[in-house]
């Protein structure tokens, strides 16, 4: 009879088998993109003052939820005097994004951004927006200034912003109601750059980045923003635009949203799974 060959001892089998078979396949590192928003502690007090690319002040204030919605309101401040700001709100699944009142669209000349050309000028009522003038609010142009309210595609105050937890690499879309508030007077007001709208987006994580660790790039690929590319920190919050970084350091003193329409009152999101 023929003599069948001893099996291999096992650990030489397992050797066998992983010297054949295919290494494993990457799995895509799923992140909370609330832990790069919103800045370590910043769930129970506000953030230390810090400067966004532009140098002004960015600071991040947990806020009471006065618009009743369950979710976890916080301010995001991008002017040292107060009035520049976006509201947000976390929960389990999303990033909301409640309004703006830095509403702006770039007046490009004819010419590509990357010429150095361009100019941020200021949203406001009315038709003329991206075809005639360009006014600036903090330049003490004197127009009709407008600021965005977000809405879900039900018309319920709060946009769908970001998925609170992604997959690296995945692309996401979402669809929400851009509508134009008067800054002044707080009222809605026509506007050629509201409507239904939408975006897609893709994240992706690097070690470092311009002298930042652990940071989570938000690249938008289609809709509303196309272009535009947001960098977070984990534990520092916003530390970078379009490929711009924000200084390391500040000079700012803490300030707090302001204006008729800022309805800001403090509050706590830690039991959001925030620290």
């Amino acid at each position: 009879a023929r003599r069948q060959p001893s099996p291999l001892p096992l650990p030489l089998l397992l050797l066998a088998l992983l010297a054949v078979a295919p290494p494993p396949a990457a799995f895509a590192q799923q992140v909370d993109l609330a832990q790069y928003i919103i800045p370590k502690g910043a769930c129970a007090a506000p953030s230390a003052p810090a400067s966004m690319p532009n140098g002004d002040l960015y600071q991040v204030l947990p806020a009471q939820d006065v618009r009743g919605d369950g979710t976890g309101h916080f301010f995001v401040l991008k002017s040292s005097d107060g009035s520049g700001y976006e509201e947000w709100s976390v929960d389990w699944q999303w990033m909301r994004i409640y309004s703006d009142t830095t509403w702006a669209w770039q007046n490009t000349g004819g010419l590509p951004c990357n010429s150095g050309q361009c100019e941020w000028c200021d949203t406001v009522c009315g038709d003329s927006n991206m075809s005639s003038g360009c006014h600036q609010r903090w330049n003490g142009d004197d127009a009709d200034f407008a600021w965005t309210s977000y809405r879900n595609t039900s018309n319920v105050d709060g946009a769908s912003w970001f998925p609170r937890y992604v997959q690296l690499g995945s692309e996401y879309t979402t669809s929400f109601q851009v509508h134009a508030q008067q800054y002044s007077e707080c009222s809605e007001c026509e506007c050629n750059l509201a409507g239904s709208t939408g975006h897609s987006f893709k994240a992706a994580h690097y070690d470092s980045w311009q002298g930042w660790d652990d940071v989570v790039a938000v690249q938008i690929i289609g809709g509303a923003g196309t272009g535009e590319s947001y960098y977070y920190s984990q534990g520092y919050g916003w530390v970078g635009f379009n490929g711009q970084p924000s200084p390391h350091g500040a000079s700012h003193g803490p300030a707090t949203p302001s204006g008729n329409c800022a309805g800001y009152a403090p509050g706590n999101i830690c039991a959001f799974g925030l620290s």
